[in-house]
């Protein structure tokens, strides 16, 4: 119980250094930053939760929070698991309202919908990108690759379980860095831009 209960907050950690790394410095190498990215290792998910500009907006005043609890915990410990009690319960509280926001959600489970949508993502190329601006922000999709599984816990080497559209028909997708000890691990972006046709199936689901 006490594993799982550390888990969940690590991954809550996790998803504070992911809000916090769209303004994060550049540690890409120049080929890195060119390199084309074939999306085919995208996974198809259960469902498909759907949170609109004023929810991104939601998100981003939770982002701010996040920002200044996950600088003040990477200051204080240099191994989440020695995180006192005092601690941990700070962390849960902020998971919980963390909840709430993502309860609000628009779920989608249409089978068909979902694969259409990502076959077609798997076809696209993108680029590594240091970051992207916030402001930019569209609307942000999270992915459940099980239904029964919050989507935070869907986390595993290839990416972080959520995709982010931005104005101008882009999309975003956080890579894992994944190091040795695990809460340390870091976010890139692949950055691409997606076909017409595509942006609007989208606009139609988030309408």
């Amino acid at each position: 119980m006490r594993k799982k209960r550390l888990i969940i907050i690590i991954s809550i950690i996790l998803f504070c250094s992911l809000l916090i790394a769209c303004t994060s410095k550049d540690n890409l190498s120049d080929k890195t930053k060119t390199e084309k990215i074939k999306l085919d290792f995208l996974v198809i998910p259960d469902q498909f939760i759907v949170y609109n500009t004023e929810l991104v907006k939601e998100l981003e005043e939770m982002k701010n929070r996040a920002k200044s609890n996950f600088d003040a915990m990477n200051r204080k410990y240099k191994d989440f698991s020695k995180m006192s009690e005092k601690d941990k319960k700070t962390q849960e509280k902020l998971a919980s309202e963390m909840n709430r926001i993502y309860k609000k959600g628009q779920i989608l489970d249409k089978t068909k919908t979902i694969e259409n949508i990502f076959n077609q993502f798997r076809k696209i190329e993108g680029t590594f990108v240091k970051s992207f601006d916030s402001k930019d922000i569209y609307t942000m999709f999270h992915l459940n690759d099980d239904k029964e599984t919050p989507f935070y816990a869907n986390v595993d080497d290839s990416y972080y379980r959520q995709l982010i559209l931005l104005k101008g028909g882009y999309i975003i997708i956080p890579k894992i860095v994944r190091m040795s000890d695990w809460e340390k691990s870091k976010v890139s972006y692949i950055k691409a831009k997606l076909p017409n046709n595509l942006v609007y199936e989208l606009e139609k689901i988030i309408k």
